[in-house]
């Protein structure tokens, strides 16, 4: 039982590992990575492998809250 725990803990300090099993795990299959995905995810990947990805996260956010008609925060 203490190895499990040690496990999660292991988890959670990795946020790479949980965006990665939150997307695994989702509900609706069509909204879970692919294969491909999943291999070129950032928790597998290296320092200028993990900024590019970052950067695309960022960017896919920022467009979701221009197409939503929001401002950014540092305009609030």
């Amino acid at each position: 039982m203490e190895r499990e725990t040690d496990i999660f803990i292991l988890i959670e300090s990795l946020p790479e590992a949980v965006h990665l099993l939150s997307g695994l795990l989702h509900p609706d299959p069509n909204l879970r990575p692919t294969a491909q995905e999943v291999l070129h995810h950032p928790l597998f990947c290296n320092s200028d492998m993990r900024l590019s990805f970052l950067r695309d996260e960022s960017d896919g956010i920022e467009l979701e809250n221009r197409e939503e008609g929001s401002q950014p925060q540092w305009l609030l």
